[in-house]
């Protein structure tokens, strides 16, 4: 298969320069690290030694002694060998014999042969400063620059003292003016010196021959009675023990010296590495710090920085306090982990918790077991309220059957229900009257506002934090992408079961306490964790505060459904709204019917006159009082229709049943009316003869 993303280098600075130029290569895909960066070649020569790395886009190096115009090739793992759109021109400066150069410089064309003797010649060097061709360059012709020098002669040079040296670069270089009779005159002029310089050794040896030989003679009789002696060797066992014993001096001499150089040395080199890498030696103290300060964002970005600087090392003393930063980050992780599933935490805390559990790599989902511990604690909470409820009901039960036996006081007594919205809080120590608007309140309508109330409070978080799950709100950006929080996706049906459960529990506790009927097909065991409450005649719950009852499941599902719940969970919930409408509509009216036919008890007889109906009692104001009172509820409860809700007569059974129970309301009345004429209570009668 071929690479892909193979580098691609875009720009250069600077695009020329001698050997040894530190240059900045920018371009694409220059190598995912430093490890994937495997070769830089500029102008044809190998320059990854010099080369530094810095990020996919960069790279830092010095050029070698490469000349001329070529290309910058980056080569990387990953990629390959890549390609260029610009280049880096590499041209040579002469270097004298005391300058810096980054390459080696072959100097046997650069530097006489004299200098290598010690004997330096004034001389030679104004005869190489003389211009060789002896004319003058005048005229009005700007000179030709280097760059076009070097397109029309590429790797040459106009230097005499290089091997690459081109006349036609020198004369266009430093003649480009003169005419061709000035360079002809020129070329004459360079030819007498030549012949004049060739005549002058030979001319010297010609006329001291005799000397120059004697002096070879001397020579060759000196060097053989050197190597006759035979001292070469004694001399030099001689040298070599003086040498020896020079050495054992000065060591002697200098031991003690040297031992507190070493010492203070290492110990300066000690301090430099403190010094240098003190960011590492001080993190553990400064991790501590900012964790009891609460700043969690500095404590992971110096782990962060810690780790890609020290992970790998191999040097004990990194290692070993790397390790005390990896076991600080555990505790770290562990105590972030158990203040994620407190219950008590809002949303935002959540949230970043959860961020910073991802940052830090822990094992595991850590958004998803708060989810599930979210819910637990919901699920708590719900059952608490129905058992603290339930609990209050039987208790106020026994204790009506006590006083009604006359075993109770006449007094004051405590309230045996919590306030309306308190389930967990202190019970009020206090003693109220017995008129008090707690003991008036039933026991039920009490616990429904509670466990509304833990609905509306709790609920909306738990469903925020599973769409913040499912919707990437926890992915980390970051430059690995590997590292980042990915979501299991698998569990998006786990989710809606969680959901519907919850809902599912709240609305069966709901039924336990006002429709116990619609749960009698349950099993025994499923019925009672939803509830069992007592039924002794006061338990049920009085008519005239069913629609409160209504109002309140009504305006929950009302602020549930502006989640967008989805799935049975919405359905769960209409359904009980609907129910409860229902049952309030029938209750209603059969406490109206109730209520018509025990009117003639209150007869009274007492006759009002007036013009329109004549003599009438009050008789027919009670039962418009009582048809007025429950159509003013009804309204309410059946015409006046939520966004969402269906219509309470859409179902024909229903339809027929309030069509009956109404009929039964009018029936009532002529049943009271039938009573009163022909079965008329006794002393009511007596009293108006």
């Amino acid at each position: 298969m071929a690479p892909k993303n193979p580098p691609l280098v875009t720009g250069v600075s600077p695009k020329e320069g001698p050997p040894g130029t530190r240059i900045t290569i920018r371009g694409e895909n220059l190598g995912t690290d430093v490890r994937d960066f495997i070769g830089l070649k500029i102008c044809g020569m190998d320059c990854t030694l010099f080369a530094e790395w810095k990020s996919p886009s960069k790279i830092i190096a010095r050029t070698g002694p490469g000349k001329g115009k070529g290309d910058i090739i980056v080569i990387t793992r990953s990629g390959g060998k890549g390609s260029c759109t610009v280049g880096f021109r590499g041209y040579f400066l002469q270097i004298g014999p005391l300058q810096e150069s980054a390459v080696w410089i072959d100097e046997s064309q650069t530097v006489r042969a004299n200098l290598d003797h010690g004997r330096p010649s004034a001389a030679a060097t104004l005869k190489e400063e003389e211009e060789p061709l002896g004319i003058s360059d005048e005229g009005d012709r700007a000179k030709m620059t280097e760059e076009e020098l070097l397109e029309l002669f590429p790797e040459a040079s106009g230097n005499m003292s290089l091997g690459n040296f081109s006349p036609g670069w020198y004369l266009l270089e430093t003649h480009h003016n003169a005419s061709f009779e000035d360079l002809k005159a020129g070329l004459g002029y360079m030819q007498r010196k030549a012949a004049h310089r060739s005549e002058g050794p030979i001319t010297v040896v010609r006329s001291n021959l005799t000397a120059i030989l004697d002096c070879l003679d001397s020579l060759t009789e000196t060097y053989k009675k050197f190597a006759a002696d035979d001292i070469r060797g004694n001399c030099m066992d001689s040298y070599a023990v003086l040498l020896m014993q020079a050495k054992s001096c000065a060591d002697g001499l200098f031991q003690e010296v040297l031992g507190r150089k070493d010492k203070a040395d290492s110990t300066r080199n000690a301090l430099s590495v403190l010094t240098k890498f003190r960011f590492l030696f001080h993190l553990p103290l400064n991790m501590e710090r900012n964790i009891q300060k609460g700043d969690y964002n500095m404590v992971i970005n110096d782990f962060e920085k810690a780790k890609s600087l020290f992970a790998d090392t191999d040097v004990k003393v990194f290692r070993k306090v790397y390790k005390e930063v990896e076991h600080r980050i555990a505790n770290f992780r562990d105590m972030l982990h158990k203040r994620l599933l407190d219950p008590h935490n809002t949303l935002d805390e959540q949230k970043k918790l959860i961020s910073y559990l991802t940052s830090l790599e822990c094992k595991g989902d850590p958004a998803w077991e708060c989810l599930v511990s979210q819910q637990n604690h919901v699920i708590e909470l719900l059952e608490d309220c129905k058992d603290d409820h339930i609990e209050a009901e039987r208790s106020a039960l026994l204790a009506d059957a006590a006083r009604s036996q006359g075993q109770g006081s006449t007094g004051k007594r405590k309230p045996a229900t919590a306030s309306p919205g308190a389930i967990f809080a202190a019970r009020n120590k206090g003693e109220l009257g017995t008129g008090s608007w707690k003991d008036r309140t039933p026991q039920k309508v009490m616990f429904i506002e509670d466990l509304t109330e833990v609905m509306t409070e709790n609920f909306p978080d738990l469903w925020k934090l599973g769409q913040a799950y499912f919707s990437g709100e926890f992915n980390r950006t970051r430059e690995v992408p590997e590292k980042g929080f990915k979501s299991d996706t698998s569990k998006h049906s786990k989710l809606k079961q969680m959901i519907a459960e919850l809902v599912g529990l709240f609305a069966n506790f709901v039924r336990a306490a006002f429709l116990p009927e619609s749960l009698e097909n349950l099993k025994d065991a499923e019925r009672e964790k939803f509830g069992i409450w007592p039924t002794m005649g006061k338990s049920t719950v009085p008519g005239t505060w069913l629609p409160h009852c209504v109002r309140i499941i009504r305006s929950c599902v009302s602020t549930l459904a502006g989640l967008d719940l989805t799935g049975d969970s919405m359905i769960i919930l209409q359904d009980l709204a609907f129910d409860l409408r229902t049952n309030c509509m029938f209750t209603l009216l059969k406490h109206a019917v109730s209520d018509v036919k025990s009117l003639y008890n209150k007869q009274t007889w007492a006759v009002e006159t007036d013009d329109e109906s004549g003599g009438t009692t009050q008789l027919p104001a009670l039962f418009e009082n009582i048809v007025s009172e429950t159509v003013q509820h009804l309204h309410e409860v059946v015409v006046l229709n939520k966004p969402g809700e269906p219509e309470i007569f859409s179902q024909r059974p229903i339809q027929k049943e309030a069509t009956v129970l109404c009929t039964q309301l009018l029936q009532a009345f002529a049943h009271c009316l039938e009573q009163l004429a022909f079965s008329p209570p006794l002393h009511k009668h007596t009293d108006n003869t």
